[in-house]
């Protein structure tokens, strides 16, 4: 274990304990740009990120969708509560549209 923070007890200071040994080691973390990170990739890895953001589109696309299929719905329902047999046959039509 290189370090150990402590808990901090009635807002003093936690101050961290490391140690001491032969193979003290510190390393730096370098940075990587946006486009550094697909520089390893492959033909695999394109196909799966592109079908993973078509996959992304079509779910985030769904629930709008659902919205106005059922807003189409809903107002069918209202304008034709009166009459039963007209009330089934246009929800039909409604469903297909969409």
């Amino acid at each position: 274990m290189d370090a150990v923070e402590l808990a901090c007890e009635s807002g003093l200071e936690c101050k961290k304990t490391k140690e001491e040994g032969p193979s003290k080691k510190q390393s730096k973390v370098e940075s990587v740009s946006f486009f550094g990170l697909f520089g390893a990739a492959d033909r695999t890895d394109y196909v799966l990120m592109f079908l993973g953001s078509v996959g992304s589109f079509v779910h985030g696309a769904a629930l709008p969708v659902s919205f106005v299929l059922f807003g189409s719905i809903i107002d069918s329902l209202g304008q034709l509560s009166n009459n039963p047999h007209k009330f089934s046959s246009q929800i039909s039509q409604v469903k297909k549209q969409h």
